[in-house]
């Protein structure tokens, strides 16, 4: 399926979750970019706004900003644990390879699914199987 008719699909479902705001770290598809932008998101990949940026620069962009995060950076969790932050939300993909069409087909369902939980703070780790969900803040 095309990163195009993906978008047309998911434009129904958009609807039904709140417009949200992401920053996506360097191991996301600019594409991901483009289809949240044409679903109606806001978005900005960490080259748009600072290459150099490190995970904790990165979190703290995402609070002021009242984004979401996505990453395939499993260091996330690990500073969202040890700073015991209730923002920002942050999407983690665990899937190798990750082309955007499998990652943005997983993301419209979580954010389908899970746009609540996201708003409030929360962790979710996106694999093979069914997504894993862990409110803020996480326990070290």
């Amino acid at each position: 399926m095309k990163l195009s008719q993906l978008g047309r699909l998911k434009k129904r479902k958009a609807r039904y979750y709140l417009q949200m705001k992401f920053i996506l770290d360097m191991g996301i598809s600019p594409k991901v970019k483009a289809w949240l932008r044409e679903v109606g998101h806001e978005a900005l990949h960490i080259d748009d706004l600072n290459p150099r940026a490190l995970d904790s620069e990165i979190l703290k962009m995402a609070q002021d900003e009242g984004a979401v995060v996505l990453t395939s950076d499993k260091d996330f969790s690990e500073l969202l644990a040890l700073g015991n932050l209730l923002s920002p939300s942050v999407i983690l993909f665990r899937l190798i390879p990750a082309p955007a069409h499998e990652v943005i087909r997983r993301l419209s369902a979580v954010l389908a699914d899970h746009h609540l939980e996201l708003e409030k703070g929360c962790m979710i780790t996106i694999g093979l199987g069914k997504p894993r969900l862990r409110l803020l803040p996480l326990k070290s």
